[in-house]
């Protein structure tokens, strides 16, 4: 697979900024423009489809080692577990559950929502991860569930979904194997579960587990911008658990909780997606979308 290096870079509310990533991804920007401009034959599903193939989701947001535990994104949103600095680092599982949000998709352009619970990333440069998407185009929005294993394949569509729909979203590794599973209890003809093995370079560290809301990138061939946030009002997570070298606990269960503001790449003061506190005993948050771009 063709490669292209981009950017993603991550701030602490103290540091301008921390670091950056260089992260590959599929080649291909022209053809998914492309993609959108396609033959009135095609169906807005297809096209959609066809956009979604030349996509990363769920990129890790940077290089977050510095003063914690709120940090600032260009691309994610919501909450991440990490070990203490000292201590281990085996996370075996990750779920949680929401309803899929509803779009207001703008007239024009393309606007994306992707939500997702995952293993790594925080901290490392791979990501195992699965969920929804929201992705509006020309004033459509088109709603689907997925998975990936970044960065070992591209994103892959599995089925559409609808605004909603009653979803939980999982991860599980056991025996050098991935288990990702989404549920859609409203329509279970959406539902899917796959099995997965780690490439060997990166490899998988299991160094965190993710809540996150995200806005997928690349909007440019440089790989360095993403796309606009979709209008998806508030993402509710709830029913949130991960397993911690063995024991199951919740997102407030640390060790470390991180929580994750999603700010604009052109005004790092500018808020696109802002996660609330932690609900429930901490397994349940809200994330509010605030801005496109």
């Amino acid at each position: 697979m063709n490669q292209k290096l981009r950017r993603l870079v991550a701030y602490t509310s103290a540091v301008a900024i921390v670091g950056a990533m260089t992260l590959p991804i599929i080649a291909g920007t022209t053809a998914a423009n492309a993609s959108v401009r396609a033959s009135k034959s095609l169906s807005h599903e297809q096209i959609a489809r066809n956009f979604l193939s030349h996509l990363r989701i769920g990129q890790p947001a940077g290089r977050m080692s510095a003063v914690g535990p709120n940090f600032k994104s260009y691309n994610w949103s919501g909450y991440a577990d990490t070990p203490p600095t000292s201590g281990g680092s085996t996370y075996t599982a990750v779920k949680g559950s929401w309803k899929e949000p509803t779009a207001k998709c703008p007239a024009s352009g393309i606007a994306l929502a992707a939500f997702w619970t995952g293993i790594d990333g925080f901290s490392s440069s791979t990501v195992e991860q699965d969920g929804t998407i929201i992705e509006c185009i020309a004033g459509v929005a088109s709603y689907f569930d997925w998975w990936e294993m970044y960065p070992t394949n591209a994103v892959q569509v599995v089925a559409a979904v609808s605004p909603g729909d009653a979803i939980k979203s999982s991860v599980s590794f056991s025996g050098g194997t991935y288990t990702l599973t989404v549920t859609d209890s409203t329509n279970p003809a959406s539902s899917f579960t796959t099995a997965q093995a780690c490439g060997s370079s990166p490899a998988c560290v299991n160094s965190s587990a993710e809540w996150i809301a995200e806005a997928p990138c690349c909007k440019n061939k440089a790989g360095t911008l993403v796309y606009n946030l979709a209008k998806f009002g508030t993402w509710k997570l709830t029913s949130a658990s991960r397993t911690y070298n063995g024991t199951a606990g919740k997102i407030s269960g640390g060790p470390t909780v991180n929580k994750i503001t999603m700010v604009s790449q052109k005004n790092v003061a500018k808020i696109k997606a802002l996660p609330g506190a932690l609900l429930s005993s901490g397994t349940a948050f809200n994330d509010v979308w605030k801005s496109a771009s």
